[in-house]
């Protein structure tokens, strides 16, 4: 587990992960809401270029303006 603090409105960005299957766990400090995103996969890919990696990108929106799907956590599964 990783954990980070990532400010209203600011970017981020996480380099040297393996290969995998990734979620992103997160506490809406205005609410209190405890929620999770869909699978991030990072996969590897081999081609005559060499080998190129996967690049997921999130963002997160208010409640009513996103497409990204999120589900709601308990506690104890933060």
């Amino acid at each position: 587990m990783r954990t980070f603090f990532v400010r209203a409105r600011s970017r981020f960005s996480l380099v040297r992960l393996t290969t995998g299957t990734y979620d992103l766990r997160y506490r809406n400090l205005a609410s209190g809401a405890l929620l999770r995103s869909p699978a991030l996969i990072l996969e590897e890919v081999h081609s005559d270029r060499g080998t190129q990696h996967s690049t997921p990108s999130v963002k997160l929106y208010q409640p009513g303006e996103g497409a990204m799907q999120t589900y709601a956590l308990s506690e104890a599964d933060f």
